[in-house]
């Protein structure tokens, strides 16, 4: 599974895959504006966002025996 992020505005939603590039993959209701600030809260953060990624998946797996 490749490493995304959804961006919820109220009750719309934006699904960006981050690596290898930030790329919009769902939108769902965002407005131009809410993507455009969302792809670059997404890009100032990214390794956060990767590091987070990461981390929740090592210890998903963890606690699953995979």
């Amino acid at each position: 599974m490749p490493v995304h992020v959804y961006v919820t505005v109220e009750k719309a939603e934006a699904r960006y895959q981050v690596l290898p590039e930030i790329k919009l993959i769902e939108n769902r209701g965002l407005k131009p504006r809410e993507l455009r600030l969302a792809e670059i809260a997404i890009e100032e953060n990214k390794e956060i966002i990767i590091a987070r990624w990461e981390e929740y998946f090592k210890n998903r797996n963890n606690e699953t025996g995979l």
